[in-house]
């Protein structure tokens, strides 16, 4: 059995605090018998949560007990198949990134199991697991890097707002003293 855990994009994927990110998990039975009973799940980095599964690709193999996760979940947990040899599970789901997340760089491990064989897993943090498919597990296959927020609008002008801000009260001088000159003439005639 080899698993296969991969960010969606040129990884390392880049977002911001509040966006998403989407993940592809593969499970493919390389034995020669049947994997029965296969579970498949993610273990989130701290501030992600799961949000959706977009796809399930199973072809040839018997889901004989649907267990999917629910959004807010931090370990998505999918289930039950029997893989036969030389078939695989592809899912593809979406994880949401918190608010508050700090900057920097996130990277996360799938697992799966089954009755018929040992735990295997893609640990983020190594290059080439020895449970994935070989020549497939570069060390930023999994990496999500988080930017940091962009800062809000300053309350302070810029340059530019400072222009304006000096062409407004050139004009409202000029309307005072027209004004005034005006009275003053008109005041200077009677």
């Amino acid at each position: 059995m080899t698993i296969d855990k991969d960010v969606v994009g040129d990884p390392p994927v880049m977002v911001v605090p509040g966006g998403t990110v989407q993940y592809t998990i593969n499970v493919t039975n390389t034995g020669t018998a049947d994997a029965l009973d296969v579970s498949i799940w993610d273990t989130l980095p701290a501030w992600f949560t799961y949000a959706s599964t977009d796809s399930i690709v199973d072809t040839c193999t018997t889901r004989w007990s649907t267990v999917n996760p629910t959004p807010g979940n931090t370990t998505p947990l999918w289930g039950y198949w029997d893989i036969p040899s030389g078939y695989s599970v592809v899912i593809t789901f979406t994880a949401d990134v918190d608010l508050n997340i700090p900057a920097g760089t996130y990277q996360n491990n799938a697992l799966a199991n089954g009755d018929n064989f040992e735990q295997i897993d893609d640990i983020g943090s190594q290059q080439q697991d020895s449970d994935t498919p070989q020549g497939q597990d570069p060390a930023v296959d999994e990496d999500v890097f988080v930017q940091s927020q962009p800062p809000p609008p300053s309350a302070v002008p810029t340059l530019s707002q400072w222009g304006m801000i000096a062409m407004g009260l050139l004009f409202a001088a000029f309307l005072v003293w027209s004004v005034r000159r005006r009275w003053v003439v008109g005041a200077g005639k009677s």
